[in-house]
């Protein structure tokens, strides 16, 4: 459910706010780089905030010439503790808006790339997010938490005059270190209101379109395409040529910790390019649309059922559900979501498609529908349930994964011994006529799995080779 459709309201043309989901966390993340490029009205001196912060940590780590047992160095754990921005549905939590959050563990991974940035020769920051290019450990959705911690006044503020302007009511509640103080250095506990979720029971933060973005300008990864394309002497001193295409995280550290200059040059160039916004409405990736997408889709191809009273009904319904899927795909131009530039889409991407479609369905029959849920033996993509008698789950496979085999012979078998299910189903996405030809092998495959186990598992045929349209024919 989005913001806007929970309360009830209508955007106008000075709502330049993201929408979030919220009941599934969207795979997008704050990037500071853009809140420094960008200079939004509302945030004109949060880039400044957060190079203050950070120039203060340096110097904490510094004055403790990396010793752990220091009180610089504890001091700097202490200040650099950041939960995860739950408020904000972005990240990487699966099937909902709660997930991992960081820890006191993470506050030492931090400190690590910084020492390691002032051994080599890294006086002061201006984009705390080049640490993740000296540590391994520091991600996309660390880099968005932390940006969310430090400016949380400045986007509490922001949602406030959003709710001001649409008479969202808010609700109190004390919140752990709420805010930084910027004067003392110290966290400040603090009583907030804002916006509740109705899902999660926590607080829900706005952020400007214009902030998010799969990735953080600066990464590790464009920072290795930036040497690649710019910097050939580096890549000729430090690497041969056939570990170009085999490149690892562990590999960019080690290339960036021993060229210092090459990151000033790489983040000058970046600050030259400027800021590349992601696009919410094409939305390459299917991050965010699948949501309004399958909701449509739903909306406009009723299914006409009762919630289930046996798990032979569950099943008939799921299955139900994934033949309207297969119809938006293969007849009603829902293939070319999973089509870009030419190009498949990766998998993920087709199982975020699925649960746009089948989440409206499953809320109309009160049946809860959760993704990548973990069963001891991994996550299975899809599960199915009303109660705890009546469940079923759903493998989504493209044919082209060379894992495809293994995801019905153990995967998924796996998955239902461990949850006492009889009744599964495994998708197959085919994007190629070499694909229809491979899943035309899986048919005695299924009958040998079932027989072995004594289990239903069912496939299902998911066509999304492109067509020509009418005029084309």
């Amino acid at each position: 459910m989005l913001f806007t459709e929970h309360f009830k309201i209508t955007r106008t043309s000075v709502d330049d706010w993201f929408d979030p989901i919220l009941n599934h966390d969207t795979k997008l993340f704050i990037d500071p780089f853009l809140v420094f490029q960008l200079k939004h009205v509302d945030f004109k001196d949060s880039h400044q905030k957060v190079v203050n912060y950070f120039n203060y940590v340096f110097e904490l780590i510094a004055k403790s010439s990396g010793n752990q047992s220091s009180t610089h160095y504890k001091k700097a754990l202490n200040i650099l503790l950041f939960p995860e921005a739950k408020e904000l549905c972005l990240g990487y939590a699966s099937g909902s808006t709660l997930g991992a959050g960081s820890g006191y563990g993470f506050s030492k991974v931090i400190a690590d790339a910084i020492w390691e940035s002032i051994k080599a020769g890294i006086t002061h920051i201006d984009h705390f997010e080049e640490l993740s290019i000296f540590n391994e450990g520091i991600g996309a959705d660390r880099i968005s938490d932390m940006t969310a911690n430090l400016l949380r006044a400045d986007f509490v503020s922001y949602t406030k005059t959003v709710c001001a302007r649409h008479q969202i009511p808010l609700v109190s509640k004390q919140v752990h270190n709420a805010f930084y103080d910027f004067d003392t250095n110290t966290w400040l506990t603090s009583v907030i209101d804002l916006p509740l979720n109705p899902f999660s029971g926590i607080h829900i933060t706005l952020v400007p379109t214009t902030f998010i973005r799969p990735l953080p300008m600066i990464n590790p990864n464009d920072f290795w395409d930036y040497v690649c394309s710019r910097e050939n002497e580096i890549l000729r001193s430090n690497f041969s040529y056939h570990l170009k295409s085999k490149v690892n995280k562990k590999d960019i550290v080690e290339l960036a910790r021993a060229n210092l200059q090459v990151v000033k040059r790489y983040v000058d160039f970046r600050e030259q390019r400027g800021a590349e916004l992601y696009d919410l409405q094409k939305d390459p990736d299917s991050y965010y649309q699948w949501y309004s997408r399958g909701k449509e889709y739903a909306a406009s191809n009723k299914l006409d059922f009762s919630p289930p009273t046996t798990p032979e009904e569950l099943f008939t319904i799921v299955k139900q559900i994934v033949e309207k899927f297969k119809n938006y795909i293969e007849m009603g131009r829902g293939y070319e979501v999973l089509w870009a530039e030419g190009r498949p889409r990766a998998e993920k991407v087709s199982q975020r498609v699925f649960a746009g479609v089948a989440k409206p369905y499953c809320e109309f029959t009160d049946i809860d529908i959760s993704k990548e849920v973990n069963l001891g033996a991994g996550p299975v993509d899809f599960k199915f349930s009303r109660g705890l008698s009546k469940r079923a789950l759903i493998e989504v496979k493209l044919a082209s994964n060379s894992k495809f085999w293994n995801g019905l012979t153990a995967q998924l078998p796996e998955y239902m011994r461990t949850e006492e299910i009889t009744d599964g189903l495994f998708m197959v996405v085919v994007y190629s006529l070499k694909d229809l030809r491979r899943y035309n092998h899986i048919q005695g495959l299924v009958s040998e799995v079932n027989k072995q186990n004594g289990f239903n598992i069912e496939i299902e045929l998911i066509d999304a080779r492109p067509r020509k349209s009418a005029s084309k024919l």
